[in-house]
């Protein structure tokens, strides 16, 4: 309850504090602001288990053949536009799990459905969705590998070794080549590609650079009490693109410090405290979603953020676990 009074104060100081931001506020209200509330308790409900996450991961491989089926048969034979920047985002979560239980399982069928959703996660041209998927591919890597913490720390040393020698050979540059080729013959975007071969997969932010300079010159005017809720939207005219700099533009370095502390502290209790082996990968998959989205694109005001916060509360919270959380930790 307390994250949720919170919540609804910043909102309402927001009207009465600052009222260039209250159009902006009014705009989102019902369509971004709200309907992120009842994840807050979603996520405070929920409590993950490993027949729960398998039937999970089955239903995402449906949705992955739906959504390249969409892609394909739909949106492509009708020549009609799409955000691909949303599709990637939306397709990460459920890629996230079958990749999981790929891992867990070594199963075939989620093996397959792993490679199609990083394949089709590539051809929308999004750096962020991509960096997570591989971020959350190495933790697997390390945490379902059955080996002593050492060789696991080894194996994925020489892992990173050879594909630092590959990213620099002349093969890397004549596989996206060849990728590029085929993925524009199929009509998939090949940003992400072009970008790699002029080298500027990690280094181009596409214009975010002039978003976070312009907030953060703003913010030295009121480095203390910040602008409010959506109070960036008066100088860039969009979101902040990033939610740590959005968090301190709203409520300032003090309190948005604590913010920041509160929740990344929070998170990490919650990682150590819980004793479900089902709950912590839960915690890591979305961790991974929030945390790294929210240093390229990610907004504070999104299901997927409340969502994260509600496990985090219940994990935080709880010494006693259900029936279905007695499994001890790896």
């Amino acid at each position: 309850m307390a994250v949720l009074f919170f919540f609804v104060m910043a909102v309402l100081v927001t009207f009465i504090a600052y009222p260039v931001n209250v159009p902006y506020i009014e705009d989102r209200l019902t369509s971004t602001i709200l309907p992120c509330i009842p994840y807050l308790f979603m996520g405070y409900l929920f409590k993950p288990s490993d027949e729960l996450l398998k039937r999970l991961a089955n239903w995402c491989c449906i949705a992955i053949v739906a959504s390249v089926a969409y892609k394909f048969f739909y949106m492509q034979t009708r020549d009609l536009g799409e955000d691909e920047m949303a599709a990637a985002y939306s397709i990460l979560p459920i890629a996230l799990i079958v990749t999981n239980q790929a891992f867990k399982e070594r199963k075939p069928l989620y093996i397959i459905f792993t490679i199609i959703g990083f394949i089709y996660t590539l051809a929308m041209g999004t750096r962020g969705p991509i960096l997570i998927l591989m971020c959350f591919i190495a933790f697997c890597i390390y945490y379902y590998t059955k080996l002593k913490t050492k060789y696991k720390v080894i194996f994925i040393v020489v892992i990173g070794a050879i594909a630092l020698w590959f990213y620099n050979s002349e093969y890397w540059t004549e596989l996206l080549i060849y990728a590029r080729l085929k993925m524009s013959e199929n009509g998939f975007s090949t940003r992400i590609i072009d970008k790699a071969l002029e080298g500027e997969t990690i280094s181009n932010t596409s214009g975010r650079d002039n978003i976070y300079a312009i907030l953060l010159d703003k913010l030295k005017d009121r480095l203390f009490l910040g602008y409010g809720v959506y109070g960036e939207w008066q100088f860039v005219g969009v979101y902040a693109h990033n939610i740590y700099i959005e968090i301190l533009f709203a409520f300032g370095v003090v309190i948005g410090g604590i913010i920041l502390a509160l929740l990344i502290g929070s998170y990490i209790k919650s990682l150590i405290r819980t004793k479900n082996t089902a709950a912590f990968e839960w915690l890591v998959l979305w961790g991974m979603f929030i945390f790294i989205r929210g240093l390229l694109s990610g907004s504070f005001f999104e299901w997927q953020v409340f969502f994260l916060i509600g496990l985090t509360v219940r994990y935080c919270k709880f010494n006693r676990y259900d029936s279905e959380e007695l499994e001890v930790g790896k």
